[in-house]
């Protein structure tokens, strides 16, 4: 007897979707019949073009196939550009496939003519009220006229838009041409200078929740008086420069923001008063609306005693009344203050040190306290710290999904008295610079078999080569080998001036342990340190042994700060020269995309 999907009852259908990726349920089941196609509507409400595995063929066939189909249905769009090269140079028809939509996510974003087309289209998308958007602008940054451009299209009071979030590396400038939008009620935003904020407080009066991270300090240029928000009751404000926001301009900020009703402050900084806890009362006591409070501070050590410190967090006021908790360590160079719980905003890297497990607090509070925390850095500073405490600091937060360690110096120890907890969540791991560029192998090991979701390995070039070479040399690696061979789909190599020059040999090494990669992508310093003159070899043979290894190879990057040199691609030869040199695009007629500028090189196959 033939069996097939349509004698299943609909719970066992919707139980094997949960096993596929949500486009592909699309992909497979749409338009079979109506029952089909009444039990994946769930499905259509959001298309999310940001997940890994999408294929050029897969983009063209969901672009003129299938969403033609289900277009209306369709109330929330995700495009990105980080996995899929200039997805949204290809297809920005947006209006005219879905004028239903509600919200727009385009993330990571190429600098390009794809994202402003998207841009200029918002007012024709009735619905529209949420926009997030991600700039990739690290490599290419934004000209004065792009930002104009973004400034114009987003801000413009033709659209509907009522939520903002634009995410760039080096902050926006906000034109003082544009003329005040009353719609917008929610923003967050990475804006250049203090004085970006004073003009964000003229355009958008009626900001009930803002989010704003300042770049860089410049002297204010701002003429005529401060017209602060009348609405506004959340307020999230970070820097990263020490010097761009003086604790009093804060306190003078906040008491004449009588609404507000909640504040938050993640500010590195030069100026103790930020770590005053007698300072931080009398602020918020000037404003009396304020429930939710959360502060992270990054004070330039300035031989303070971290005993003195935690004792102005002490009074009543902190542990009674409000019942917020201070946590402090110190290292060499930085003072690290916390205010708990944490409440943190969404995609939040929370920075902290090896010096963690050093801490003092006002309260002995569990675990759960620190769930909310999503992304965690930790810096070593290369100085030595055991295994045992390494995995102490990483247990206190259990649900991280990305993890970064910079420059980890991690000793064997010879008992290890914390093991590390299961991290169901982890997916992305940044290994930046471990000391002498030779991991742990044994911290390696156990953080992979935690992490058994970890997809995405970031990683500076002479730390890998290290890595590939130790995975033979021993038994207990296996595990490891296996994991990085099959669980590991994206990887991003840096290579910078301690990396020394690409080698043919280190491909062949490399390209052998990552087998089921769909994501390869390289960032370099300079083009010419690293490949010596032989851009167009090296090339060659680094496509050709990880497009042979990796058959499910879906985008590969190759970025330069400065200049890639990549003369043989210039002039119209990009496919030309693909097609001629890569042995699994020779004489093949699969779709391709691949765009050359000087600092970078991208391929969607």
């Amino acid at each position: 007897m033939t069996l097939t999907l349509e004698v299943l009852p609909d719970e066992l259908l919707l139980e094997l979707y949960l096993y596929l990726n949500p486009l592909d349920v699309l992909y497979s089941f749409s338009g079979l019949n109506h029952r089909f196609d009444r039990s994946i509507n769930e499905y259509k409400y959001h298309i999310d073009l940001s997940i890994t595995g999408i294929s050029l063929s897969k983009m063209i066939y969901y672009s003129k196939q299938l969403f033609p189909v289900i277009s209306h249905y369709v109330h929330m769009l995700t495009m990105s550009d980080e996995r899929t090269p200039n997805q949204m140079l290809l297809f920005n028809d947006i209006c005219q496939q879905f004028s239903n939509l509600e919200c727009l996510k385009l993330r990571y974003c190429n600098v390009n003519d794809g994202m402003i087309n998207i841009l200029s289209q918002l007012y024709q998308l009735k619905n529209l009220w949420e926009l997030y958007v991600h700039v990739s602008d690290e490599i290419v940054p934004m000209t004065n006229i792009t930002m104009f451009l973004i400034d114009y299209y987003v801000f413009n009071c033709q659209n509907q838009l009522e939520k903002i979030k634009i995410l760039c590396a080096n902050g926006m400038n906000i034109s003082d041409q544009l003329h005040p939008n009353h719609r917008i009620t929610d923003l967050n935003i990475m804006l250049k200078t203090l004085d970006d904020l004073f003009m964000i407080f003229r355009l958008l009066p009626n900001l009930k929740r803002l989010s704003v991270n300042i770049d860089h300090y410049s002297p204010s240029k701002w003429i005529g008086s401060l017209n602060l928000p009348t609405h506004l009751v959340e307020f999230h404000f970070e820097s990263f420069d020490g010097n761009v926001l003086p604790f009093d301009v804060l306190d003078l900020l906040t008491y004449n923001i009588p609404t507000l009703e909640c504040l938050s402050v993640e500010v590195h900084t030069n100026d103790q008063n930020y770590v005053d806890g007698q300072k931080w009362e009398h602020l918020l006591s000037s404003s009396p609306k304020i429930k939710k409070f959360f502060l992270i501070v990054r004070l330039s050590n300035q031989y303070l005693e971290l005993f003195n410190v935690i004792k102005t967090f002490s009074t009543d006021f902190w542990l009674i009344d409000r019942h917020w908790y201070a946590l402090g360590y110190i290292d060499v160079s930085q003072f690290y203050l916390d205010i708990l719980p944490y409440d943190l905003p969404d995609e939040y890297w929370l920075e902290t040190s090896v010096r963690m497990y050093e801490q003092k607090s006002t309260s002995s509070m569990s675990i759960i306290d620190r769930y909310h925390v999503d992304w965690l850095h930790i810096a070593g500073q290369d100085r030595a710290v055991s295994m045992s405490n390494c995995f102490h600091i990483i247990n206190q937060y259990p649900l991280i999904r990305k993890l970064s360690l910079l420059q980890l110096n991690i000793e064997q120890d010879e008992l290890i008295e914390h093991k590390l907890v299961k991290l169901k969540k982890l997916n992305r791991l940044r290994l930046a610079r471990s000391s002498k560029n030779k991991t742990n192998m044994i911290f390696l090991s156990n953080l992979f078999h935690a992490s058994s979701r970890l997809q995405c390995l970031s990683i500076y070039y002479a730390e890998l080569v290290y890595i590939t070479k130790q995975l033979p040399k021993n038994k207990n690696n296996e595990h490891l080998g296996y994991s990085l061979s099959q669980n590991i789909t994206q990887l991003e190599i840096f290579v910078h001036g301690g990396d020394g020059q690409l080698k043919i040999i280190d491909f062949f090494l490399i390209s052998n342990v990552f087998t089921t990669l769909q994501h390869l992508e390289f960032q370099l310093k300079s083009s010419r340190k690293a490949m010596k003159h032989k851009q167009e070899f090296i090339l060659n043979q680094l496509l050709n042994y990880f497009m042979n290894s990796n058959k499910n190879l879906i985008s590969f990057k190759m970025m330069c700060t400065k200049n890639l040199h990549f003369t043989f691609l210039e002039y119209n030869q990009l496919n030309y020269w693909l097609r001629t040199n890569i042995d699994i695009l020779k004489n093949n007629t699969t779709n391709l995309n691949a765009t050359y500028d000087k600092k970078q090189l991208q391929i969607w196959l």
